[in-house]
């Protein structure tokens, strides 16, 4: 029985011998990233007349604020239609056409709104062109005959705009 042992025992060996080894390892690959540099990022930098358009929005008061997109807000409403490019061109859109404003025709006023000469906006928030009423032209000499139907026109501000009218060159046609 000995013999049978040993025999058995020497034949494990054999055939764990001559059996395929495996081993198990673990594999992990570690890629290592450098570190980022520390270099600055740019400060966007403002052209000078989208700057001179921002304080002239901030000077009129903290109802009107210029976004750094080119839109005006009106406390916390978008006013539909104007907008400020960023080289500081102001653009105002009537009836689906860019018209492009200059900064003295335009005033933003905590009290009375925004307002642009020659436009209104409707009833919609459309923006549309200032029908200007006609008013008589008269001479020096006779100034006291001409007659302004409505005297509150004078106070409104439609005589003024009438009046301003007469005083810019013809456009080239």
């Amino acid at each position: 029985m000995k013999k049978s042992i040993i025999f058995l025992f020497i034949l494990a060996s054999i055939l764990s011998a001559c059996a395929p080894q495996v081993t198990v390892t673990s594999e992990e690959t570690v890629t290592l990233t450098p570190m980022p540099t520390k270099t600055s990022i740019p400060t966007p930098t403002l052209h000078p007349q989208f700057i001179e358009v921002q304080e002239k929005i901030s000077a009129s008061g903290q109802r009107f604020t210029l976004n750094q997109d080119g839109t005006v807000k009106d406390g916390s409403e978008i006013i539909p239609g104007l907008t400020i490019t960023p080289n500081g061109t102001m653009m105002l859109i009537v009836g689906g056409e860019e018209i492009e404003l200059d900064s003295s025709n335009i005033s933003f006023d905590d009290e009375k709104g925004i307002s642009i000469v020659g436009y209104e906006q409707n009833e919609e928030g459309e923006w549309v062109r200032f029908e200007i009423k006609e008013y008589p032209i008269c001479s020096s000499v006779e100034y006291r005959n001409c007659v302004i139907e409505n005297v509150d026109e004078l106070f409104d501000g439609s005589y003024m705009s009438w009046f301003a009218t007469l005083s810019q060159p013809f456009a080239e046609g």
